[in-house]
């Protein structure tokens, strides 16, 4: 291997001048602390920084320290992280500062280890906020840090697989050297989200592109190497605007999995063994105890997650008789109009409460 492709080259010097020059003004740079560090990277985790930026100072307004945010109620948590998707980081973040608070005394621990023993702290953020918190020399090794050296070093095999991460791990510690590891680290992932993009990455300006083996052989676009992923099946729900005396009829899902804790209208996955509406007449009288009438369909809402697409289906109805059985009341209940706005749903319920409540009106 060439000195240029090794840990004992001088690129890693290159790229920390760059990082000073262009590195963002972000909020939790500013006031680097173990929480505001650690809130941002689970809220980054899949996100971009340009959605996380607003939610990450009402997040911080309302939940100022750790222990305000172990004492908040689950749902407000939930509230405040609607729409910004992949709700188990919002429960697994309440979690973790409930651990924080009532085993540590509210002392956030220093050792990469420990923080990997908190719900939702994967290798990744561990080494994050022990690298730029507490000078834990330890790389960190993102979707854009793998992107960046699988092109930098012309790296052959997928980087998602554990053995092709970990070469990347150790080549990265060499580098790493005598250098701050959390400037080291926030250099190389900033390097990545700005400059080494999936597409199109801005090669010129780049301060490792005289060093680039991918860019040397014109083979930008071949790297990282990766399987064909499958295609995305869709999955069609119906749900329906059920109204009663001015509340909508809402239910919570469970407390664990996919968007868990998060509230929606009543419905449920249609299979096209009954007819729309006679399917969601039993969901509806299956989960509440409320038999309907389903009229007309009044909205589609796509929403695409990480490993399916929905399709979800909103129909209006009227209620023909029952009532709310008593195994029901715990998660489903008639919400007034104006209390729609304080209740956590996930994005695509959101949009139909929404244009229930509009058309309502």
């Amino acid at each position: 291997m060439s000195r240029s492709a090794t840990g004992n080259s001088d690129w890693p010097r290159a790229l920390l001048a760059w990082y000073r020059r262009h590195r963002r003004a972000l909020p939790w740079r500013e006031q680097a602390s173990p929480y505001a560090v650690w809130v941002s990277e689970i809220m980054l985790q899949q996100t971009r920084v340009e959605a996380v930026l607003p939610y990450f100072q009402r997040f911080m307004a309302r939940f100022p320290d750790v222990a305000a945010l172990a004492a908040a109620p689950p749902g407000d948590v939930l509230r405040l992280w609607e729409g910004l998707g992949y709700y188990s980081r919002a429960r697994n973040l309440h979690h973790a500062a409930g651990i924080v608070v009532r085993q540590h005394g509210g002392r956030f621990p220093s050792e990469v280890a420990a923080w990997r023993e908190l719900p939702g702290v994967g290798a990744y953020t561990a080494a994050a906020i022990g690298s730029i918190c507490f000078g834990a020399r330890v790389p960190v090794v993102d979707g854009n840090v793998q992107r960046l050296f699988a092109r930098f070093w012309m790296m052959d095999g997928d980087p998602r697989k554990p053995a092709v991460r970990r070469e990347l791990a150790e080549r990265l510690r060499g580098a790493m050297g005598r250098f701050k590891p959390g400037d080291f680290n926030q250099a190389v992932m900033e390097l990545g989200a700005m400059v080494c993009r999936p597409r199109n990455p801005a090669c010129t300006p780049c301060p490792l592109a005289n060093r680039c083996r991918a860019l040397a052989a014109g083979r930008v676009d071949d790297y990282p190497r990766r399987r064909a992923r499958p295609q995305t099946p869709l999955r069609v729900h119906l749900a329906g605007a059920v109204w009663k005396r001015g509340r909508l009829l809402l239910v919570q899902r469970p407390p664990h999995g996919l968007l868990g804790g998060l509230w929606r209208l009543p419905g449920g996955r249609w299979d096209e063994r009954a007819s729309p509406s006679a399917a969601l007449t039993r969901f509806i009288e299956q989960e509440t105890g409320i038999r309907v009438t389903a009229h007309a369909h009044t909205e589609t809402i796509r929403h695409a997650y990480s490993h399916f697409r929905m399709e979800l289906r909103v129909y209006r109805c009227q209620v023909r008789s029952g009532r709310l059985r008593a195994a029901a009341r715990r998660r489903a209940r008639w919400v007034p109009c104006n209390e729609l706005h304080a209740l956590p749903l996930d994005k695509a319920n959101r949009r139909a409460a929404d244009a229930a409540l509009d058309s309502h009106a």
